[in-house]
């Protein structure tokens, strides 16, 4: 009888072995489970693939590793919210921030729009032809008389400390409209802000200055319920993280992740935003890289930073194969945000093979320096 027992509970943890799932211990096993991807595909638009999504997540948390720190919740809410949008975390769109709630002694994922995914939204919407916003300073000509805005700015001498910023927009209809705040108005608005003396407001504030007149201007015009969802979505927006019912409801991810972070310093500030166009790394000039025999042709169109990136790339792989892993971080880091841009630009997709198989191969040389830093 007492075997019988013993068999049976052995047939029983044998077969509950069987049905276990193993669980995910990094942040990138939990991002690339099925679970995962099921869950960010339904929230995803039309215009966004997963696998893109998921690579330029995984580059963020690379990007900042302090993220390890966060929440399980807040990190999925964030990556949820995002896919809804349709924003990257890039560093230029939207950005993936640590927050440290310290009455709760807990690090919260906070998603941060920045100005630039917001006139993204706002074009999306079909309403907006073009946004702009920008600086005005003191040694500038501006002039603001009905509804028109006269900005003239001399870019060889000093412009002064920032007095104002201004947005800009043509709607479908090719109305200007415009809508300008001092810069007391803009500090108000700082002031009032949960994280003032932090994050962006610190590290980047005309950028900061350029979202604020933005999120004023966007008041008066007609857009997407998408882009009032923004508003509602970004940081600013709340005090603290309240993970919803659909959050806590979702099992995508372990009780505990282990994931692979390099040691950092006890500051958690926001990345500062990336520029339009990444610039080359500072010892690197992807121009000296071509070929001598480059024709005149292709020496034309190498004449921009980013084709004359992809042309060093491609000239590269050829002459030496792709050794990336004896690159520095900061250079795969730049190569890597600028790859992915080529491999998406409708205007490259002859190259778009190559190009692939160098970000695939970037990526791997970026996770391997993680794994040899946390040796």
């Amino acid at each position: 009888m007492n075997e019988l027992n013993s068999n049976s509970k052995t047939t029983a943890l044998q077969e509950k072995s069987a049905d276990a799932v193993p669980k995910p211990k990094t942040v990138k096993d939990w991002i690339t489970t099925d679970s995962f991807k099921d869950a960010i595909k339904k929230a995803l638009p039309s215009h966004m693939s997963t696998e893109r999504f998921i690579r330029i997540a995984l580059t963020a948390f690379m990007r900042t590793p302090k993220l390890a720190d966060c929440t399980q919740q807040s990190l999925f809410q964030v990556l949820l919210d995002l896919s809804s949008l349709g924003l990257e975390p890039d560093g230029r769109r939207a950005h993936i921030v640590p927050y440290r709630n310290k009455n709760r002694g807990i690090t919260n994922a906070q998603l941060i729009i920045d100005y630039k995914g917001l006139i993204e939204l706002g074009k999306r919407s079909g309403e907006v032809k073009m946004w702009s916003a920008h600086i005005v300073c003191k040694n500038d000509f501006f002039s603001w008389d009905s509804g028109e805005v006269i900005h003239k700015v001399d870019f060889f001498s000093d412009r002064g400390a920032m007095v104002g910023a201004y947005s800009h927009v043509i709607t479908r209809d090719d109305i200007h409209d415009y809508e300008v705040m001092t810069f007391d108005e803009v500090e108000s608005i700082r002031k009032r802000s949960k994280s003032s003396d932090d994050g962006p407001w610190k590290t980047d504030f005309l950028e900061m200055a350029k979202k604020t007149v933005i999120r004023r201007h966007s008041k008066r015009l007609t857009l997407s319920p998408e882009f009032a969802d923004a508003l509602e979505k970004d940081f600013d927006r709340f005090d603290d993280f309240k993970p919803s019912a659909d959050v806590d409801d979702i099992d995508i991810m372990p009780k505990a992740i282990e994931v692979e972070s390099k040691s950092e310093p006890e500051i958690v500030s926001a990345p500062k935003a990336d520029p339009a166009a990444p610039p080359p790394p500072p010892d690197i000039d992807p121009g000296d890289q071509i070929s001598k025999s480059t024709t005149k042709a292709s020496k034309k169109t190498a004449r921009t930073k980013d084709n004359a990136g992809e042309a060093a790339i491609c000239q590269f792989g050829k002459d030496k194969g792709t050794p990336w892993v004896d690159m520095p971080y900061s250079k795969l880091e730049w190569y890597c945000n600028a790859v992915d841009e080529w491999v998406n630009d409708p205007a490259k997709q002859k190259y778009r093979d190559s190009n692939e198989q160098a970000l695939k191969a970037i990526i791997e040389a970026m996770e391997q320096k993680e794994d040899g830093d946390d040796a």
